[in-house]
């Protein structure tokens, strides 16, 4: 990969001989996908920089003994909430942090309807993409930090530069990054809830909203007072951060050496995944010059087009010019380890 010099012969030679052959190029950033951990090298040393997340176990109570397993990560904050008309009483919480042992919260709720909750922040690993994808399984990057972004960079785009000139609009048409995420959202069932979660988070929060964080975490989780105007702002800072740190950090970098910052994101298709993945869908795309799409399947009633509206609107607001789609047939050919195809047909 990136520190193979015999590797770099190989792929300057190649590179040249289709620019001579008047190919077009697209500059893949990653060893595998999703892109940002450039094979495990961008977190080497720095495991502080991996994805990390609220993980959120919850129970409800009319009084009598309450028994939660809490998530694995170090605790945030274990409530119980009373619950008036379906809205949790935040100024009434009790703090049930005491009642915690060997991994488990224990607690005698009095009369009355409750809700019990225990937040934990721990990284990002089991059952989310980066352990699913068919690339490397491995350890993924928090896109809300920029300092992982910039290593990728280091490690990556700029050792193109290096070998290949600052020039690099000379061969390529765009760089193409592949379904970076905040990994929050579970691709297998799991027993509790995840938000997206960064050291600089609570910080850039106050900074940009106005007021903290913290106080606010159970009404991002809860119908409350207060709790759609927390969960704007939450994801509004969010989606913030990841145009900025990553989609952002990549794109300048990209117009210093004249090449055109591209890629697609992860889970296109379903609206409902837009906000856990990134927090603003539609800011990230904004930050590619040549937004893009995945097609994974050969059935043309299949092809998601609505999203190829979608992202060829985010090309026309920004005036790019460029858009583009991988293709495959994945979809009719994949099948999981064991999965088994019942034909229909006995003579087969």
């Amino acid at each position: 990969y990136v520190e193979s010099d015999e590797n770099w012969q190989a792929l300057v030679s190649g590179v040249k001989k289709a620019e001579e052959a008047g190919m077009s190029l697209w500059l893949y950033d990653e060893k595998g996908y999703p892109s940002g951990g450039a094979g495990g090298i961008t977190l080497r040393d720095h495991p502080e920089w991996e994805a990390r997340g609220l993980l959120i176990a919850g129970a409800t109570s009319t009084g009598g003994p309450v028994e939660l397993a809490l998530p694995p990560g170090k605790l945030v904050r274990a409530e119980a909430f009373p619950v008036t008309d379906g809205r949790l009483d935040l100024a009434s919480s009790v703090d049930l942090a005491g009642h915690i042992a060997a991994g488990k919260l224990s607690w005698q709720a009095p009369p009355g309807k409750w809700h019990v909750m225990a937040i934990t922040e721990d990284a990002l690993y089991d059952g989310t993409h980066a352990a699913v994808s068919l690339a490397d399984k491995l350890p993924y990057v928090n896109l809300l930090m920029p300092e992982p972004t910039a290593r990728f960079l280091e490690v990556t785009h700029q050792r193109y530069a290096e070998h290949l000139g600052e020039d690099l609009g000379k061969y390529f048409v765009s760089t193409f990054t592949d379904e970076p995420s905040l990994m929050s959202r579970f691709f297998r069932p799991m027993p509790y809830r995840l938000w997206p979660w960064a050291p600089n988070l609570p910080v850039e929060f106050e900074k940009r909203r106005g007021y903290a964080l913290e106080p606010v975490l159970p009404a991002l989780i809860g119908e409350a007072s207060g709790a759609a105007r927390a969960r704007y702002d939450f994801w509004l800072t969010v989606g913030e951060l990841v145009a900025e740190s990553f989609f952002g950090q990549i794109q300048d970098w990209c117009h210093r050496h004249n090449v055109a910052s591209g890629g697609h994101l992860l889970l296109e298709e379903p609206l409902c995944d837009h906000v856990p993945l990134y927090g603003d869908f539609f800011r990230c795309a904004r930050r590619l010059d040549a937004p893009s799409i995945d097609c994974l399947t050969s059935i043309p009633a299949q092809v998601p087009w609505r999203i190829a509206r979608m992202i060829s609107s985010a090309a026309e607001l920004n005036g790019d010019t460029v858009t583009m789609c991988e293709t495959s047939d994945h979809v009719q050919r994949y099948r999981p380890p064991g999965h088994c195809d019942y034909i229909s047909d006995p003579q087969r």
